[in-house]
């Protein structure tokens, strides 16, 4: 645990896991409080940890975490408003604008209101750099700003601080003093 864990600063726990029937896992922190790793490693916790018991499984009074997927809220084939076609999936973004052509990301992360990529290494302007879309549903659709292009990897991209360029509230500047895009379903 953090030096600064309210309950067990720098302390040990041991979390074990399984997985569930029909997909995602189950998981149980079974010891903590230990003042070294190899406590936690040789613990017995067989009292303690039943991947069989998801009511009262973990510590013989708790239920289990259960864990699913989560699935990227935006997938789908979409149309801007900037007369271009996005393509989403869980592992790419794909835009195609007649006038502009395609351009391809890989996304590495994404969560609610946020998608994490990599730009294309035939970028034209940062090839292979980290980009950040940030998100919210409007209407039918969504509205989202790249709020982030040019990140040199992809933790300083999703940690980079851009309280002060995106405002999902400011259609109309909220996209570092520009507007939006926004997206509908496709015909």
């Amino acid at each position: 645990m953090p030096a600064e864990d309210t309950y067990n600063p720098s302390k040990y726990l041991k979390t074990e896991f399984h997985s569930l029937p029909g997909g995602g896992w189950g998981y149980c922190d079974s010891i903590y409080g230990l003042d070294h790793a190899s406590q936690a490693l040789l613990a017995d916790t067989s009292e303690l940890y039943d991947a069989a018991n998801a009511t009262h499984g973990c510590g013989g009074r708790f239920s289990h975490s259960l864990l699913t997927a989560y699935e990227l809220p935006i997938r789908g084939t979409w149309a801007t408003n900037f007369g271009a076609t996005l393509t989403i999936s869980n592992g790419a973004w794909e835009s195609v604008h007649a006038t502009w052509g395609t351009t391809i990301y890989r996304i590495e992360a994404y969560g609610d209101g946020w998608v994490l990529m990599q730009n294309s290494a035939e970028d034209l302007y940062y090839p292979s750099q980290y980009s950040k879309v940030e998100w919210h549903t409007s209407g039918s659709g969504f509205g989202y700003c790249i709020s982030v292009y040019d990140g040199s990897d992809s933790v300083s991209a999703l940690l980079e601080d851009t309280s002060a360029i995106y405002d999902a509230a400011n259609a109309t500047n909220g996209c570092n003093g520009f507007g939006h895009t926004f997206t509908s379903p496709a015909q």
